[in-house]
């Protein structure tokens, strides 16, 4: 319960670090801690492991050392001890002592007395010469027909055949025709595992066979020198290191420099027949670099070993150097670091404090900073946005000004025509009292046209009440022109109750008459036409009259829209109404051949919500 707990606590408090760090609230400290970070790690991590890597080729370096002159040894026990091996075979091979060990051999006869006296003689001789160049201290020969044969110091002699012939060491090596080295005394009742420097008595022992039919005769005790080892390694370096220690089949000590150890078990002798190979290092309990090679032979180990802290002494004194030194650049990089961010945020913070400044002091500000890096990139591209808000916002301004002034207008025009409408509606009264029908008419259609203008308080209406108006006009030119114009109209019903800007036909209609069709001779024709295209509204305007050329298009106006200008008020403030509400991109196109047509196309989008302000 208390580690969950913790656990929920740790966010806490890792977040409680972050505040205390700052690192959420400048952007400084996170590039220096980040920086910082970046140079610890890699440095810590570098450090740590070029540490590790010395120490494990300090300890690859030292076992292969130490394997070289465990191998040397190895040599030099391996000779010594195949001189001894040679030193049996030859006795063995005598043919004296072959005869005196037979079973058929007759000891109480003068030839028995004889053969005897000649195979103790060539003992004799061949040891004479024998412990001249090796390490031989005695040599014994036990006949299984019950004959002792014998050189060297009488106090080696073991006398007893039958209690010798009990040991187990000699059961041991009877056992197998391969010589058997061994380090205790003859008195031993054991194998010698738990005997001491006391009872140290290094010896051979082997089968002794009938050279022609193999048959088992005896064996033959070689009893070796105390000093063997002692004159092996008087000039190894592994001497000198103190740790050279070498053991026997039955892991026991048998050469150690500390004299007390002989005999004894060795401690870390279930580890070494753990190993695989031949050779090889381990580390063992008590912090020793332990090298060992094995004779497989004679089954015995050669070892050696260094305590890892005199090994790695010096290596502490280099790590400790480097963690100095990493700590000192760390401490340089730091304050390097500590400039070099200053230098990065310094420009950023004059940028954010002019951004926070337009709260204040509106859009009024500038940044002076110029660099030509990342930072002088935004701080000009916010003096560009700033710049282009202004732009937008005088643009803006000059438009809600035109809509204000083109209300004004509107509302001002509206006097005229409520004016005229009270005064036809009296005209008509009169007319239908006169009986006079077609002033009834062309009156009817007039009022519709003013309560048109009056009625409507909103600046849209749909194209179905767009083209009523201009139907009503239509009407009323008729009785004027007579038969002079005739009017078709092309429509797509789907389109009657789009939106659109009030009275953008009427205008067109009125130029298409008046200058189109009225200068020229004969009847004309009139083409209203309506379609959808995507989602923009069409709507075209022609007429086949006398058309105009490109001085009267051009003579009034700029239309910033596409460039071209329009003739008379009412189609510029048409165009404009239109680009006002919808955009630049929509609005009026006038198309015009001199002496063959004229072409109006009025285009707006059908699937927008606009709000036009209240224009007429």
């Amino acid at each position: 319960m208390r580690s969950q707990t913790l656990l929920r606590r740790n966010p806490v408090i890792g977040m409680k670090l972050i505040d205390w760090l700052g690192i959420k609230s400048s952007i400084h400290r996170k590039i220096f801690i980040s920086f910082m970070l970046v140079m610890l790690l890699p440095t810590t991590l570098i450090s740590v492991s070029t540490y590790y890597f010395s120490i494990d080729l300090l300890k690859r370096k030292v076992s292969e050392s130490f394997l070289d002159n465990l191998a040397y040894n190895k040599n030099i026990i391996g000779m010594e001890f195949k001189q001894f091996e040679q030193i049996a075979d030859y006795i063995l091979y005598n043919s004296d002592i072959q005869k005196v060990l037979s079973p058929s051999f007759k000891s109480p006869s003068i030839q028995g007395y004889y053969d005897l006296q000649s195979a103790q003689q060539s003992l004799n001789n061949f040891t004479m010469q024998a412990f001249a160049v090796s390490n031989v201290a005695s040599i014994q020969i036990f006949g299984d027909n019950g004959i002792i044969l014998f050189t060297g110091a009488s106090s080696d002699i073991y006398p007893d055949d039958k209690k010798f012939k009990e040991k187990l060491w000699y059961r041991q090596a009877v056992q197998t025709d391969q010589p058997q080295f061994r380090f205790g005394t003859l008195n031993e009742e054991s194998d010698g595992s738990t005997g001491s420097g006391n009872t140290y008595s290094p010896s051979m022992i082997k089968t002794f066979r009938n050279s022609a039919t193999l048959e088992k005769l005896g064996v033959i005790y070689i009893k070796i020198r105390r000093d063997l080892f002692d004159s092996l390694f008087e000039d190894s370096n592994m001497k000198k290191a103190g740790k050279f220690v070498v053991l026997d089949d039955n892991g026991q000590i048998v050469y150690h420099p500390d004299k007390s150890m002989l005999l004894k078990l060795f401690p870390s002798v279930d580890k070494l027949r753990e190993q695989q190979g031949d050779h090889g290092s381990f580390i063992t309990k008590d912090g020793q670099l332990m090298v060992y090679y094995h004779i497989e032979r004679y089954g015995w180990w050669l070892t050696d070993s260094i305590p890892l802290s005199e090994l790695l002494k010096d290596n502490k004194i280099i790590f400790n150097i480097t963690i100095g030194i990493v700590l000192i650049c760390f401490l340089l990089s730091g304050i390097i670091w500590y400039f070099v961010a200053s230098g990065i945020v310094h420009p950023i913070k004059k940028l954010a404090y002019v951004m926070r400044s337009v709260k204040e002091d509106g859009l009024a500000v500038k940044s002076e900073y110029t660099g030509k890096d990342e930072i002088g990139l935004l701080s000009s591209s916010f003096n560009y946005m700033i710049e282009k808000i202004q732009e937008l916002i005088s643009r803006m301004v000059e438009e809600q000004a035109k809509k204000k002034d083109m209300e004004y207008q509107s509302l001002q025009a509206q006097i005229n025509p409520h004016f005229l409408y009270n005064t036809l509606n009296s005209i008509r009264w009169m007319a239908m009292i006169q009986k006079a029908d077609n002033i009834k008419e062309m009156v009817e259609a007039l009022g519709r046209l003013l309560a048109n203008s009056t009625s409507k308080s909103g600046a849209m209406i749909t194209i179905e009440e767009e083209l009523a108006i201009v139907k009503d006009y239509i009407k009323i030119q008729e009785v004027k022109y007579s038969d002079k114009f005739q009017v078709d109209f092309d429509i797509d019903p789907k389109l009657l109750q789009v939106k659109c800007v009030k009275f953008i036909l009427q205008p067109f209609i009125e130029n298409a008459i008046f200058h189109g069709i009225e200068p020229k001779s004969g009847t004309g024709c009139i083409r209203i036409q309506l379609k959808l295209t995507g989602n923009v509204a069409v709507i075209t305007v022609f007429d086949d009259g006398v058309g105009m050329d490109v001085e009267q298009i051009m003579c009034e106006g700029h239309d910033k829209g596409n460039g071209r200008r329009f003739n008379g008020i009412g189609i510029k403030n048409v165009d404009e109404r239109l680009r006002l509400t919808y955009g630049d991109v929509y609005g009026v196109t006038i198309q015009s051949v001199k002496g063959q047509f004229t072409s109006v196309t009025i285009r707006f989008p059908v699937d927008a919500d606009f709000e036009a302000g209240g224009l007429l």
